[in-house]
């Protein structure tokens, strides 16, 4: 009787894990999805999610809106900015229940910010283009802000620190080589110095620590470019075909958590423990997720359009957004966004199944073993 009851334990367990197996990208999809607006969506860096509010960048009859919408009702929308010149990168720290920082620069190089309550009614304003020629690219986490900044056209780019609350501004990486801001969190900034990327405290006179990859492999690179989270660091090389995550104080090395060589990886985005990505290995781009608290994980898909690019997946607690369409200033058919809450992988859950049934067989074994002797 044991024997036959092991034997059935073996026999669901391996069903389970073949269905894991088989179905381990079709069963994630998102079902329940919101389509949030008809929109054009500037560029790579015209969206911003925060605090379960999207700031976004729209291109309409020649003018450029930022606008903040509410996934959760989408009647609750506001319009921050319309000017001609076009805001292609922004981005905004929305503190929980309180007040946050919206910041912009535009095709003129202008750069500026919006401080908002939780309302998003504007509480200041301010131009932050001190000293031209170029500011670009800005990322903001609490008080603080990091940008691109440059002297002139055809030189060095310096990596520029300010606390928006009392007006003190640095350079945090500057020189003769080109030093691109990436991103900032928290106490840390990431940034890239001659293609290198580094991490700093900031307003430490700790020095910056360099971010190696455990496999040799080289993270420098014109292409390269990360995010940072929660003291975690995602960086993505040159060619974006390899993705790398590095925890500060815990790792030595930055460690590979996905690579192809036969289809791209763009736009990947980290909160937490949930990396997610665009990828094109069924023809069109569709957004995949990785759980980085599970060992040995497996990607598994979010969306599946077989026909139209779905791109740009931001996330923030549990709700992923994305865009479906074309993506740029001059596109005749606009781009969509689209929101979700991120699926459970609940192929996982299935591994685990097949897992114990597997292992309460192997103890079942052993145990009619045991009593035979």
């Amino acid at each position: 009787m044991r024997n036959m009851i092991a034997n059935k334990m073996n026999f669901y367990g391996l069903v389970v894990i073949y269905l894991f197996l088989f179905n381990f990208q079709l069963i994630t999809v998102a079902e329940v999805v919101s389509h949030l607006v008809e929109t054009n969506v500037v560029c790579g860096e015209g969206m911003s999610f925060s605090n379960n509010a999207i700031l976004y960048s729209v291109n309409s009859r020649g003018h450029a809106y930022a606008k903040v919408i509410n996934p959760d009702d989408l009647s609750d929308q506001y319009y921050i900015l319309q000017d001609q010149t076009g805001w292609n990168h922004l981005d905004f720290d929305m503190q929980p229940g309180g007040e946050g920082y919206m910041v912009f620069s535009g095709s003129n190089e202008v750069m500026f910010y919006r401080k908002v309550d939780s309302n998003f009614n504007v509480q200041s304003a301010q131009n932050m283009t001190h000293e031209s020629f170029h500011n670009w690219v800005p990322k903001v986490s609490g008080d603080n802000v990091i940008w691109w900044w440059s002297p002139g056209p055809y030189q060095h780019w310096d990596v520029k620190l300010e606390n928006l609350a009392t007006g003190t501004r640095t350079t945090l990486a500057g020189g003769p080589e080109y030093q691109y801001a990436w991103d900032i969190d928290g106490d840390y900034a990431l940034y890239s110095d001659d293609g290198t990327p580094y991490y700093k405290e900031i307003w430490s006179s700790n020095p910056a620590i360099a971010i190696t990859a455990e496999d040799g492999a080289q993270l420098a690179g014109e292409q390269t470019g990360g995010q940072i989270n929660n003291n975690r660091i995602l960086v993505y090389t040159s060619g974006r075909q390899s993705l790398y995550v590095y925890d500060i104080g815990t790792d030595t090395y930055a460690r590979k958590v996905m690579e192809s060589d036969s289809f791209d990886i763009i736009d990947p985005y980290l909160f937490g423990d949930m990396l997610v990505w665009s990828d094109d290995r069924n023809g069109s781009y569709d957004i995949y997720g990785l759980d980085l608290s599970v060992e040995n994980s497996i990607p598994f898909r979010i969306t599946d359009s077989d026909t139209t690019d779905e791109r740009m997946p931001l996330l923030y607690n549990n709700t992923i957004l994305w865009t479906q369409g074309p993506i740029g200033f001059n596109n005749s058919s606009p781009a969509d966004l689209y929101v979700a809450t991120v699926p459970e992988p609940a192929s996982l859950f299935l591994l685990a199944l097949g897992g114990l049934a597997l292992t309460r067989c192997k103890y079942s074994k052993m145990k009619n073993q045991f009593y035979k002797t």
